[in-house]
């Protein structure tokens, strides 16, 4: 199987580009007292606090965006953050980013202090979680502010896929297309492997959009993600004996309207592929997909045989491989394509040199831009994960570091706000 670290670190990531930014130019070449680089003085904000601007008593993470940038869903275990006494509820917050106001996500169904993992909708209107509502254990997508229980999504599967292990759940920006991997049928088949469904929530439908595999040959598909309309389902496709003889894994995009299966980690120049590719990830208009090849032929001249990230051009066929640099230094390795734009214009990755977050212009000549500053060691100040960058030209993100505010004293992980400039 390709590398299970690499696929942790995407899983981790969990990170979403919504919007074209310019690239991001706060790191700073200059050294403080003990000779580490020490982080620009930029506009950081942090945005896991009280309407007061209290700071949280406990730590935040795991925060979406919605695309305006307006409402921000995290999760934390602070009791301060709500005016007056806490509410029963969730260890979730939804923050209007505006007025500021904080409140704590309530789902009907849910019992109060339940655990579990929740995700905003592009459009700022819905939640996408995994838990138990009503007893019932699942995954739901429930509408901010109704009263109605929320609905279940992972129904309703065809060809004796339901009561399948389900995960990897993620939500079209609309709301209506939520897409998930199913492996493992109660009753096994000849063609028991992993595939790809896709949940209309309005229509009520659950479609298969991973295509079939040979049947002399175990193959999984996984990693779905999904265009803002629900149109195009990106997907890994893992498989043994590959042709090194090994395991291998291939990247699908699925067209649902026409039907249409592209194949998108191919070689420039119509050659077998020699190495593996795997971590897709698509654009919102459903054009570019990102992935993580260890090939070397995917685009002209390409001499790096280590792994690398890559983008395609589902209209024109064309691919760019993102390039990675460190303060000038010569290109090395990039890793797990964490995100990529609406547009395809920007992707965000981490690198095998120093871990940290970087975003690139794809088609850019211009050095990579890290999202946090790293020490003189090349260790960021603080974990950085679960960022989103929004159409009002900031990101949301969460971290560790203790110095990209003044009186950050609760020594716990916060989520910040970084306005672009």
């Amino acid at each position: 199987m390709p590398s299970s670290n690499r696929a942790a670190t995407v899983a981790a990531l969990t990170i979403a580009l919504t919007a074209s930014v310019a690239p991001i130019a706060i790191a700073d070449d200059a050294a403080d007292q003990n000779g580490a680089a020490a982080p620009q003085q930029a506009a950081y904000e942090r945005i896991s606090t009280a309407k007061s601007g209290a700071q949280a008593d406990a730590a935040s993470g795991k925060a979406s965006v919605s695309r305006d940038g307006r409402t921000v869903l995290f999760r934390s275990q602070a009791g301060n953050l709500e005016k007056g006494k806490p509410a029963a509820g969730l260890p979730w917050f939804l923050k209007d980013l505006r007025s500021g106001t904080v409140k704590r996500l309530v789902i009907p169904g849910v019992a109060a202090g339940s655990d579990l993992t929740a995700t905003l909708s592009g459009n700022g209107k819905y939640v996408l979680f995994e838990g138990q509502v009503d007893g019932e254990q699942g995954h739901f997508v429930h509408r901010l502010g109704s009263d109605t229980r929320p609905e279940r999504v992972d129904v309703e599967i065809p060809e004796g896929y339901q009561g399948a292990y389900v995960s990897e759940f993620v939500i079209s920006a609309d709301g209506r297309y939520v897409a998930f991997s199913a492996a493992y049928p109660p009753e096994p088949t000849v063609d028991d492997g992993g595939r790809i469904y896709v949940r209309d929530l309005k229509e009520n439908v659950t479609e298969r959009v991973s295509h079939d595999r040979p049947d002399w040959q175990p193959r999984a598909a996984l990693r779905p993600t999904i265009s803002d309309d629900g149109r195009f389902v990106a997907y890994q496709y893992n498989y043994t004996n590959g042709p090194r003889g090994d395991d291998w894994a291939q990247v699908y995009v699925r067209d649902r309207r026409t039907g249409t299966l592209t194949r998108a980690d191919v070689s420039h120049d119509g050659t077998p592929m020699k190495r593996e590719s795997q971590n897709p990830v698509i654009s919102g208009n459903g054009r570019y997909v990102a992935f993580e090849s260890a090939d070397d032929h995917i685009v002209p001249g390409d001499d790096d045989k280590s792994w690398n990230v890559f983008v395609r051009d589902l209209r024109t066929g064309t691919a760019v491989r993102v390039h990675s640099d460190h303060g000038g230094e010569a290109d090395f390795s990039t890793r797990s394509p964490a995100a990529i734009s609406p547009d395809g214009r920007h992707v965000a990755y981490r690198t095998w040199r120093d871990g940290g977050i970087r975003v690139r212009e794809v088609s850019g000549t211009g050095p990579s831009e890290l999202l946090v500053p790293v020490d003189a060691d090349g260790r960021e100040y603080g974990d950085v994960g679960y960022a989103a960058f929004t159409a009002d030209g900031a990101v949301v993100f969460s971290s560790g570091a203790t110095d990209l505010v003044p009186g950050d004293t609760n020594a716990a992980d916060d989520v910040f706000r970084l306005r672009l400039r």
